[in-house]
């Protein structure tokens, strides 16, 4: 499903620039922006063993990211904005991860 809507979004999104250089940018940041937010669904997941907060963080993301479908920025500014959401994404794991991450809690049953 994901290559889907990144070869979509990408073969749309380039404008101006060069598909060559567009494309390859565009599939590294997406793939790198999922497995950022993959290692957070796991750490919230081992954290609450919850699946239902798990769900409501993909929806989550899909919903943030729909306008992707129809950007109103195309090229350069697109890959930016790629760009940079993709490193706000390893920021908040790289801090999870520095903190201890979410340390697994023992519920007593």
């Amino acid at each position: 499903w994901h290559l889907l809507q990144m070869i979509w979004v990408g073969v749309s999104s380039y404008a101006t620039v060069a598909p060559a250089i567009f494309l390859p940018i565009y599939f590294i940041s997406s793939i790198a922006a999922l497995t950022a937010f993959r290692i957070l669904m796991v750490r919230v997941y081992e954290h609450t063993e919850s699946l239902f907060l798990v769900i409501i963080m993909h929806a989550s993301y899909i919903f943030s990211t729909l306008f992707v479908f129809a950007s109103p920025i195309k090229g350069v500014p697109f890959l930016i904005y790629s760009c940079a959401f993709t490193a706000a994404l390893w920021i908040v794991v790289a801090f999870v991860i520095k903190h201890g991450g979410f340390k697994k809690v023992v519920l007593v049953k």
